[in-house]
């Protein structure tokens, strides 16, 4: 069972790299079937870590360099 916040919801903030900003819209733009299953595949996932920042592999702080 999930729990909800209570309170405002925050906009999410996504960065991206530039070139892999233009794969993705190369993606969205494609018209094999293919790419428009891992664009739709990535977008099912970007939603989920909206939801839920902690979705997915958590890396230890341990192991995050500092630069």
């Amino acid at each position: 069972m999930r729990r909800s916040r209570p309170g405002p919801r925050i906009p999410a903030a996504i960065f991206i790299a530039e070139d892999r900003q233009k794969a993705y819209a190369a993606l969205q733009a494609s018209t094999r079937a293919e790419d428009k299953q891992i664009f739709a595949d990535l977008q099912k996932e970007i939603g989920a870590l909206k939801e839920n920042v902690f979705a997915g592999i958590q890396i230890p702080r341990d192991r995050i360099p500092g630069e």
